[in-house]
């Protein structure tokens, strides 16, 4: 049949509604499957980063003294030597740590980051970590000379050009109650 200067040929009959909606149903599921993987390659790509963050920069010791422990705060100072293995500086955007005694919560806090490690040799980051006490919380106190240990748990919240990344620090901290 001729439709204007076209030539449009007929083979068989026209698709019945089942083959269409096979044919719709086939469309979306290879869609469906396509968007899936590409969702998997993005995911491991981020996981990927996200890894990689964390092995530029190493916490390669970790170390605190007493300052202050006592019925209203406990404050110590941490030591955290970290080495930068990227080549540009890392900041650090947040410090997160819990304070043990003996084996008992006493608290959690937070600090803002606001320090960068340089590329290079390791550097050493001494901050000190403060937990004030309410009067509920002195239930724990020096029970032996010299009183009991306390442990810092916490995370260095790191930024680098990699993305970021969480460091994990533990110490043990002896003596220092006043």
């Amino acid at each position: 049949m001729l439709l204007g200067r076209t030539a449009v040929m007929q083979i068989g009959p026209l698709p019945t509604k089942e083959l269409k909606a096979t044919t719709y149903f086939l469309n979306v599921f290879v869609i469906s499957v396509i968007m899936a993987l590409v969702f998997i390659a993005i995911l491991d790509k981020e996981l990927t980063r996200r890894r990689s963050a964390g092995s530029i920069v190493r916490l390669e010791e970790e170390r605190g003294r007493m300052i202050e422990g006592g019925p209203t705060r406990i404050a110590v100072e941490a030591q955290l030597v970290a080495r930068n293995r990227g080549s540009i500086p890392t900041r650090i955007r947040k410090i997160d740590y819990s304070i043990y005694v003996g084996d008992v919560l006493v608290g959690r806090s937070s600090q803002a980051g606001g320090t960068t490690i340089p590329p290079g040799p390791t550097v050493t980051l001494t901050r000190t970590l403060d937990l004030p006490l309410k009067a509920a919380d002195n239930v724990v106190g020096p029970t032996e000379a010299g009183g009991p240990p306390c442990k810092v748990m916490g995370a260095l919240h790191i930024e680098t050009s990699s993305g970021d990344a969480k460091l994990p620090f533990s110490f043990e901290v002896v003596g220092g109650w006043s």
